[in-house]
């Protein structure tokens, strides 16, 4: 053998030595010795340390399985912090209250709309009536004065679907599907952003029955029950980003790229629909409106828009006689996120608005920020925000976490003149001594003050 193929054979020799050092001390061996493999066993473990860490893991994988090992309430440490609804496994697409004030709705694109029971909120968990949107999901809904039926707008294809509702039934579906719209099945030739349903009041003999849509583009489409189009609108506002159905059906509000909300009042006659004109456009913004939403009352609604600002207004005037609506307050908000959403008290004392993850308060009639709730979700921007008719709650959606979350109204009812919160705030400033002062919210009265003289 000559020297060449002598010094080949000792390097190869002293790589293999190499690589099996290396690759035994580095699945847990001695480093002192590369022979030397074993190893110490393992201590043992008891039947029921086992029988809990099988427990553990199982928990663990059933969590992550349906994703809610993340899923924390968000503002739990916010002194309004209530409660957070949870149940929906897909995005929130938008949360609001039913005009009789006994549910908050949702709909999620895991094709289920919930209601859930207002005066159950501080409940654990809270609970709800879940409803399947077969072969889609809903991205909106609205329901009628009376709550007995209800509209869908649908995501995947352009449509509405109106449906007979019946929270009380237990044994069967609380939803009876009655008409498709459009009805050929065509979808409409643009997603729908907004829907609405309004139902003639027998009591007052006034509103007409319809079915509001409102799509991306430029159509506001009025339908019957049946699915006839009543009326065709083209706004001719470039783009629409939002549009709402007053509750008593008079007003539509819509809104897009061009600065201002335009009211659409819809004329009647012995509970028919006979037409659409425009009847006003609230001026103000300079840019394009996020957001605009009415009171229960129908009476004022707000706005908020790209440019900063927001604005309420009293929109209880006769626009045929040219009166004019009356602006009840403005204010600039912090914007962050990709959008803006707003929300008006129904007594008209305070607008909630929801940008990025976070919620202002504003006095309607001073402008200024009264109280903020800061990460109110902490997994995305806000998608949505109502405050109940009663005044007492308000609740905001996004749709990454997955949840709505609800917060007492307190500020709402500190700006009332005259309540207790008010009363006690007074007494506290005046030095009047007091044992103490307790503003306490529950499901029953809004507040309670109790007073205890020296």
């Amino acid at each position: 053998m000559d020297l060449f193929s002598v010094i080949v054979t000792a390097l190869v020799g002293i790589g293999l030595t190499f690589f099996v050092y290396t690759f035994v001390s580095a699945n847990g061996t001695s480093s002192s010795s590369p022979i030397d493999t074993e190893r110490t066993p393992p201590a043992p473990v008891s039947a029921d340390t086992e029988k809990k860490a099988k427990s553990s893991s199982s928990k663990q994988t059933s969590k992550k399985k349906h994703g809610h090992d993340k899923r924390k309430p968000a503002a739990k440490s916010h002194p309004y912090y209530i409660a957070a609804l949870k149940g929906h496994t897909g995005k929130v697409s938008a949360v609001s209250c039913t005009d009789d004030g006994k549910y908050f709705a949702t709909v999620s694109e895991d094709r289920t709309l919930r209601l859930w029971p207002i005066k159950s909120v501080s409940e654990k968990p809270v609970p709800c009536v879940r409803f399947n949107v077969e072969f889609d999901h809903a991205v909106a809904c609205d329901f009628s004065p009376d709550s007995k039926a209800c509209v869908m707008a649908l995501g995947q294809e352009p449509k509405l679907r109106v449906y007979k509702v019946d929270p009380r039934k237990k044994s069967s579906d609380p939803f009876e599907l009655k008409q498709s719209i459009p009805k050929d099945g065509k979808p409409l030739d643009s997603k729908i952003i907004a829907c609405g349903i309004s139902t003639s009041n027998p009591n007052t003999r006034t509103g007409c029955t319809f079915i509001m849509a409102a799509t991306a583009a430029t159509d506001l489409i009025y339908y019957s029950l049946n699915g006839d189009v009543l009326k065709h609108v083209d706004t001719k506002m470039v783009y629409h980003t939002c549009a709402r159905l007053s509750p008593d059906g008079r007003y539509t509000a819509i809104a897009g790229f061009v600065g201002g909300v335009r009211l659409m009042e819809v004329t009647s006659s012995g509970g028919s629909f006979v037409d659409v004109v425009k009847a006003t456009v609230l001026p103000g913004h300079n840019s394009e409106v996020y957001d605009c939403e009415f009171t229960p009352c129908s009476k004022a609604l707000c706005s908020v828009s790209k440019d900063g600002t927001w604005q309420a207004w009293d929109i209880d005037v006769e626009f045929n006689r040219n009166a004019d609506a009356v602006l009840l307050g403005s204010g600039t908000y912090t914007e962050s996120g990709d959008r803006s959403f707003c929300a008006l008290a129904p007594n008209k004392t305070i607008v909630a608005i929801g940008s990025g993850t976070s919620i202002e308060i504003f006095s309607v009639a001073s402008g200024a920020l009264l109280d903020t709730i800061p990460n109110a979700h902490p997994g995305g921007d806000l998608n949505a925000i109502v405050i109940d008719s009663a005044n007492k709650f308000i609740a905001s959606s996004s749709g990454l976490d997955r949840m709505v979350c609800v917060f007492h109204n307190v500020p709402g009812h500190r700006e009332v003149p005259g309540t207790a919160a008010c009363f006690a705030d007074a007494i506290l400033c005046l030095g009047v001594p007091l044992n103490c002062v307790a503003v306490l919210f529950d499901e029953i009265t809004p507040c309670t003050v109790c007073c205890v003289w020296d």
